[in-house]
């Protein structure tokens, strides 16, 4: 008995006890596990808390072109935003300051993202077509404003051409304009997008790109500006650090980052812009509403040929071409500028009125819309007045011709727009200043590329 205990005691004492590489290794296997469930949970916990905050945060509506999300903030004159690549409804958010100037924002998701379903074939004319069942949903019968940021752009761009009787004017903010990536894009930063929406990486890299734009702000900040501005990495570096030091800046970099995640969502959406984007062509010489355009210098993502591109195209935009920093156009003081102008633009054409608000006795009761005719001095043409529409008319023994269109009024201006003028002249806008005394209409050209209309509209109307 005591030989066997020798014998195990003998063999028990040649064990020998792991080293210390063995139990280091152990340890942080033991570590890295917990570290994964950890963040896992963190991850699915963030993952459903983005998933309600989006699908409380809006609300679905089945038009005639089927169902469409969309958000609506704030009151006052109608702003229909055109959101950015890789977002959705709540890019609104970021710009929420127009609310507080007094307007409303309508942010519909464009197809793809988020709720709204992508179709076959969801071109930007079919998107401008979806924005306008949209507002036939809601029942806006006025006429709004267009807004776009970036790739929203295109879309907001073939509305306005399509819809002039339904738009007040369009804004674009560092928006496409043209094909894109075109030569000057940033080649790097498309390639980038097809990274971000390969499967493998979407809503993990987004968790990361959350958890670091909280903790690391700084971080964030270089980063967007070394992918959107022409800054070297240097400069981007000491900016950011003086970017961070702001509130506001550092509120609107969480709103932009908020619109933007999980990505999984907002995928198909992006890659139909992608695919669209690559041979947008528009018809710029039938764009005839007002415009309001900015654009920074130094944009890397969307350069500013963009820019270039549309004011060549059409020369009498509002214009604010500025250095700022790059594509992310709410860094900085900059963007209270933006804001401002973007205001002035919407409180300046917001202004327009009828005929009858223009000449208080000529104004209707409420119940009863009247009608204003006006001859002409030099050809006897009719011109009549209807509240918001106006007929032009050419009296003949044959029974005439008759043009029909919408006229607004801004200040002393007068802007004319015809449903169709085959025959008569373009369908461009004709903008005169006019002044009416002693029941005579004197109208000044302004813009008006049709020689006939110019002639016959500036030799003078007396009333009937």
């Amino acid at each position: 008995m005591s030989r066997r205990k020798a014998r195990h005691i003998k063999r028990t004492s040649k064990r020998k006890k792991p080293s210390k590489q063995k139990r280091f290794f152990r340890y942080s296997i033991l570590f890295l596990i917990i570290i994964l469930v950890i963040g896992y949970l963190s991850y699915k916990t963030w993952e459903r808390r983005e998933n309600h905050r989006l699908e409380t945060g809006s609300q679905i509506v089945n038009t005639s072109m089927g169902d469409i999300e969309y958000l609506s903030l704030g009151e006052g004159p109608v702003m229909l935003f055109s959101h950015m690549g890789g977002s959705g409804y709540d890019n609104a958010f970021l710009f929420e300051d127009l609310t507080d100037k007094g307007f409303r924002i309508i942010c519909p998701s464009r197809p793809g993202y988020l709720r709204t379903p992508l179709v076959d074939g969801a071109d930007f004319v079919y998107q401008a077509d979806l924005f306008a069942a949209l507002l036939e949903k809601l029942k806006i019968k006025e006429k709004v404003f267009v807004m776009a940021y970036s790739s929203g752009g295109p879309a907001a761009i073939e509305f306005a051409i399509r819809y002039p009787h339904q738009t007040r004017g369009l804004i674009l903010h560092s928006a496409i304009t043209n094909k894109f990536p075109s030569d000057k894009d940033m080649q790097d930063n498309a390639r980038l997008l097809s990274v971000m929406i390969s499967d493998i990486w979407q809503d993990l890299l987004c968790w990361g790109y959350s958890i670091s734009s909280n903790v690391f702000p700084q971080r964030m900040v270089g980063e967007l500006l070394e992918r959107g501005s022409t800054f070297d990495r240097q400069s981007c570096k000491i900016i950011s650090g003086e970017l961070v030091e702001d509130k506001k800046t550092e509120m609107l970099l969480q709103k932009f980052e908020a619109s933007t995640v999980p990505l999984s969502r907002r995928t198909d959406g992006l890659e139909n812009d992608l695919k669209w984007a690559a041979d947008f062509n528009p018809q710029l010489s039938k764009l005839n509403v007002p415009v309001f355009i900015s654009h920074s210098k130094i944009d890397k993502i969307v350069h500013y040929s963009h820019y270039d591109y549309f004011i060549k195209r059409n020369t009498n935009s509002e214009m604010w071409l500025y250095d700022g920093y790059g594509h992310s156009i709410f860094l900085g003081p900059d963007w209270n500028t933006l804001i401002d102008k973007t205001a002035k633009f919407i409180n300046k054409h917001s202004k327009r009125k009828s005929i009858f608000e223009i000449s208080p006795k000529e104004k209707p009761e409420e119940d009863k819309v009247e009608e204003i005719t006006w001859v002409n001095r030099s050809d006897g043409a009719l011109l009549v007045i209807k509240g918001e529409l106006f007929s032009l008319e050419f009296p003949s023994v044959d029974g005439g011709t008759t043009y029909n269109g919408r006229i607004d009024i801004n200040e002393d201006e007068m802007f004319f727009t015809f449903n169709d003028a085959s025959g008569y002249c373009n369908s461009d806008i004709a903008t005169y200043k006019f002044k009416i005394k002693d029941k005579v209409l004197e109208l000044k050209h302004l813009k008006d590329k049709c020689k006939r209309r110019r002639t016959q509209f500036t030799a003078g109307w007396f009333k009937i």
